[in-house]
């Protein structure tokens, strides 16, 4: 009997720790807007790998979310999803027509529908700092006929 209780508490603990971990490792995220289709559309769920740049820095194609400094109409925070273009060091063009380089501890963003995006293209993003992005994108689960990975 007291195997089956020490059994019972261990696989509880375990459990928990599990939660623990896969409630910090992994968030799921509702996408609002256009700005990402075709790959991702108003509506979808993906999930979010919050740890995916604890050691190594965003590369160019990857898709993130991150915080910016824009307010909802409630004044919440605001999050965008947006995929990386370039990194620190890589030089883009402006909507001017300049070149500028992508400063060291950032990466520039755009939407893959640039006609629908608010990304670093707009002053009110610009270079977005590494320690805002919440995490990659990598799995979508909704809607359900698209579950998989997301390149």
């Amino acid at each position: 009997m007291k195997k089956a209780v020490g059994l019972y508490v261990k696989t509880a603990i375990l459990a928990i720790i599990m939660a623990f971990f896969l409630g910090y490792a992994f968030q799921i995220t509702e996408v609002t807007g256009n700005s990402m289709m075709p790959v991702i559309n108003d509506d979808d769920i993906v999930l979010l790998n919050r740890l995916a740049y604890v050691k190594e820095d965003p590369c160019v194609g990857d898709i993130v979310v991150f915080r910016t400094s824009l307010r909802t109409t409630s004044g919440e925070g605001s999050y965008l999803i947006k995929r990386v273009a370039a990194v620190s060091g890589d030089v883009v063009q402006t909507t001017e027509g300049t070149a500028k380089t992508v400063e060291e501890g950032y990466v520039y963003v755009l939407g893959d529908n640039s006609a629908a995006s608010l990304d670093s293209r707009n002053k009110s993003i610009g270079q977005v700092p590494i320690d805002k992005i919440l995490g990659k994108v990598e799995i979508r689960i909704r809607p359900f006929e698209k579950i998989g990975y997301i390149e």
